[in-house]
C-alpha cells in the first residue's frame, strides 16, 4: 500500500480528495492542517474543528496540525 500526504484546508475540500483516492488505487493516508493564510482566528478553528469532526468516523487518517500563525502569510 502506498502512502499519500495530504495538504487539507478544510473538510469539504478533504472529502472530495478521499473520494478522488477511492477511485484509484488503494492509500494509506495522512493529511496535513497548515493554513497560514485563513484569517482571523475564529475561521482557522471553525475549519479545524470541521475537519476533526468529519475525521472522528475515519480513526485511520492520521492528521498532524500546524498551529495558528498568520504572521507567516502578512510577512
Amino acid at each position: 500500500m502506498q502512502k499519500v500526504l495530504i495538504h487539507i484546508c478544510c473538510a469539504p475540500c478533504l472529502a472530495g480528495s478521499l473520494l478522488a483516492l477511492k477511485e484509484i488505487g488503494d492509500y494509506e493516508i495522512e493529511g496535513l492542517f497548515y493554513n497560514p493564510n485563513i484569517h482571523p482566528l475564529d475561521e482557522f478553528k471553525r475549519r479545524q474543528e470541521s475537519l476533526k469532526e468529519y475525521l472522528s468516523t475515519m480513526p485511520e487518517i492520521k492528521v498532524y496540525y500546524i498551529d495558528y500563525d498568520p504572521r507567516e502569510y502578512f510577512r
